[in-house]
């Protein structure tokens, strides 16, 4: 009877215990690595993934990294957020893209879950000792996205490092995290606004122009009684429309709401009245972003 008894409650122990990790797991998911619906990765495909598609699905990724569980122009809506999890799942498992894989083995963006980055991480860190420019620029990237539900600063000195590392050799994406935080002066960065714009330009004459509406909000902090630099408000918001449909970001990044603004201020001359409609029926491109100048 005893020993019957002993493995009764030993047996409502374990079922205790998993009923447990099963809870915890489903109310603080990012306490665990992701065990459930686990994309899956083609190594041998990874293998001869060729440098030019790599940097082909890079971009693809790093430009919707940031909008993981939000609605974007390439994908719009409820809706929108499948078919981003189900893209990133082909990458992984059609093309042997390891970045795609890493990404969803910490966001979930059908549901907006965030997994533990702990492992992922390491070997983020791996890939980068081993040269791969685009898990040196991914770190930051996943980590700012995790850091809504987990400690951010342990990993802060390893980002950061090799973060500037990616940019000096290159990366577009590096270089357009890395000009952000110099122009801002945040993260731990010195403020160095020249060094910063010379970044943020590279990347978007590179094909990075998802960070452009950060280049709009440094415009318009500088104010709106120089015609070059409305100028440049509006050809760098122009270029921020056309990479998301929805944001967080000011009104001021959106090329026809700030127009508007433009027209009915009190402050300005009518110069800049006019600067206005003439700019509401222009159509910019990057370059003409880049033509205009990086002046601090």
């Amino acid at each position: 009877m005893r020993r019957r008894n002993r493995l009764i409650v030993g047996f409502l122990l374990i079922l205790g215990s998993v009923v447990f990790a099963t809870a915890t797991y489903a109310l603080r998911p990012e306490l665990f690595p992701r065990l459930d619906d686990l994309p899956k990765l083609d190594k041998q495909k990874a293998k001869t993934l060729s440098p030019e598609r790599r940097a082909e699905l890079e971009h693809e990724l790093f430009a919707e990294l940031r909008w993981w569980d939000m609605s974007s122009r390439r994908y719009a809506g409820r809706p929108g957020r499948n078919a981003r999890e189900a893209r990133w799942r082909e990458m992984a498992a059609s093309e042997g893209f390891e970045l795609a894989e890493i990404v969803l083995r910490v966001l979930d963006p059908s549901s907006g879950t965030i997994f533990s980055m702990r492992g992922p991480m390491r070997r983020l860190q791996s890939l980068a000792e081993k040269g791969d420019l685009g898990a040196m620029c991914l770190m930051v990237g996943l980590v700012n996205r995790a850091s809504r539900t987990q400690d951010w600063q342990q990993y802060q000195a390893d980002y950061s490092r090799w973060l500037v590392k990616g940019a000096e050799l290159g990366h577009p994406e590096c270089m357009d995290q890395l000009g952000g935080r110099l122009i801002s002066g945040v993260d731990g960065f010195r403020r160095d606004v020249k060094e910063g714009l010379s970044y943020k330009r590279r990347a978007v004459s590179l094909g990075y122009v998802h960070g452009a509406g950060a280049m709009a909000r440094y415009y318009y902090g500088k104010g709106l009684s120089d015609e070059t630099n409305v100028r440049r408000i509006h050809c760098w918001s122009s270029v921020a429309d056309t990479t998301f449909t929805v944001t967080m970001d000011r009104e001021y990044d959106r090329a026809p709401i700030f127009l508007r603004e433009l027209e009915q201020s009190a402050v300005i001359g009518d110069s800049l009245k006019r600067l206005a409609e003439e700019l509401r029926q222009a159509e910019v491109s990057v370059q003409d972003c880049i033509d205009l100048g990086l002046e601090e």
